[in-house]
């Protein structure tokens, strides 16, 4: 009997027309922010949405503002945007008004602040934000100094249920991002957990969220980014006892499994998952 690929098997799945009509918005900002990663963020954003995950939500790097629209997008009422770059005064206007485009306003909750991950742990009431963010990206200065900076930030700042991510992870223009994030994780091995990898981006979170991410990675990604126009092969080409994270990667219709989720090498039809045991 042949086997049904996951597009013929989802085709029926309705498109998500927010999305489309969002990313419509996007082509038109200038700044580094694929399709794919806006997806991978709607997901995460309304997984914790959806889920009452609450906390505040912060970018640092923010250039025109392309990733930060789609976190202003997500935002709840009795949440605050934390939006962090040296340079944020030469194009605040420009940000603001890329968030106004894309959000149709601007969230009473923001938060603009000129300066790096030093500055932001002066801020007057930096003790009350402890553990009080449930995302934050990091795409600011790219030496890996400031990425380890701005991962000691993270760690005060990401609350249990939290997501923090890396942008440029494994670009050979940046090694030394990768690098600072194996070498905070190697020193510090119970702040994060690296559960997913995915379109130039690491998506890390709490030991203790672990299981939950990877197992709503596994379970649900695929289907959320179909609905988006966007078509995955989701891999964990090794045990969970040997790594920690999978990977995402636009599907190849050549090379990818038919299911569209691809084990090691040695036994590519079998994906390790993590099932979770709810306590009685």
């Amino acid at each position: 009997m042949k086997k049904e690929s996951f597009i013929t098997r989802l085709s029926e799945l309705p498109k998500d027309e927010d999305f489309m009509q969002t990313q419509e918005k996007l082509y038109s900002i200038e700044g580094w922010f694929s399709p794919a990663s806006h997806a991978l963020f709607s997901f995460f954003l309304d997984y914790q949405n959806e889920n009452k995950i609450n906390g505040n939500l912060g970018e640092i790097g923010v250039w025109h503002g392309k990733s930060a629209t789609i976190i202003c997008k997500k935002v709840k009422e009795n949440q605050n945007i934390f939006l962090i770059d040296p340079f944020l005064l030469n194009v605040k206007e420009i940000v603001l008004r890329n968030i106004d485009k894309v959000c149709l306003e601007i969230p009473k909750n923001l938060v603009l602040m000129n300066g790096i991950s030093d500055d932001f742990v002066k801020i007057s009431n930096f003790t009350q934000l402890h553990k009080s963010f449930r995302f934050f990206h990091i795409d600011g200065c790219h030496t890996g100094t400031n990425i380890y900076r701005d991962l000691s930030l993270a760690d005060k700042l990401i609350s249990s249920d939290g997501i923090v991510v890396i942008d440029d992870y494994f670009n050979l223009s940046y090694p030394q991002i990768t690098e600072a994030l194996y070498k905070f994780c190697q020193l510090n091995p119970y702040s994060f957990r690296i559960f997913c990898v995915g379109f130039n981006k690491a998506y890390l979170c709490r030991p203790e969220s672990f299981s939950k991410y990877y197992s709503l990675t596994t379970s649900s990604m695929q289907e959320s980014l179909f609905t988006k126009g966007i078509y995955v092969t989701i891999k964990k080409t090794s045990s969970l006892g040997d790594s920690f994270s999978i990977s995402v990667e636009l599907y190849n219709q050549q090379t990818d499994p038919l299911s569209g989720k691809r084990g090691p090498d040695w036994d590519e039809d079998t994906f390790e998952t993590v099932k979770m045991i709810s306590e009685r």
